[in-house]
């Protein structure tokens, strides 16, 4: 096998996990939807800790992106003048919509993500033990902020 057949299987290996991968977190995260109701009261108080730090960080009226959203909550106490959230799961992204119509929601890998817009805010709350490729996603947040560009990429090249 030559040198680039190599890398090409390698690669094309590469890509076939990470899509297992996604179809697995998918998967887990639609199931964890269909069960959500028993664990609301739970996760109540870690949810509206969330809001309150993130609420004192981020003033209401901005324009804010959050990956991984789940249901839409934390993007709903942000009170965004424009707000996007993205999530892996349709089921989460249904439930979302239902709950915040007046928030959009885009079912979507946040590793491939681009809506083409800028945002004053990108929260990730809860989203990177989650991810197959953490410096992609950072891309993928340095590409869609219109403040965050530099810590991003110091970020990135830490991790590297």
């Amino acid at each position: 096998m030559a040198n680039g057949e190599q890398a090409s299987s390698s690669e094309e290996d590469f890509r076939a996990r990470q899509a297992g991968y996604a179809s697995e977190r998918q998967r887990f995260w639609d199931d964890f939807a269909a069960s959500l109701s028993r664990w609301e009261r739970i996760r109540g108080y870690y949810q509206r800790r969330l809001a309150e730090i993130y609420g004192f960080l981020i003033p209401p009226g901005m324009r804010v992106l959050e990956l991984g959203c789940g249901q839409g909550d934390l993007l709903a106490k942000l009170s965004p003048a424009y707000g996007v959230g993205v999530d892996l799961s349709p089921a989460l992204i249904e439930r979302a919509r239902a709950r915040h119509p007046n928030l959009t929601f885009v079912r979507a890998d946040a590793h491939s993500l681009d809506l083409n817009e800028k945002f004053d805010v990108v929260v990730c709350s809860d989203l990177v033990n989650d991810l197959w490729e953490v410096q992609q996603v950072f891309r993928v947040v340095a590409m869609h902020s219109r403040f965050a560009r530099q810590n991003c990429a110091r970020i990135s090249r830490a991790l590297s």
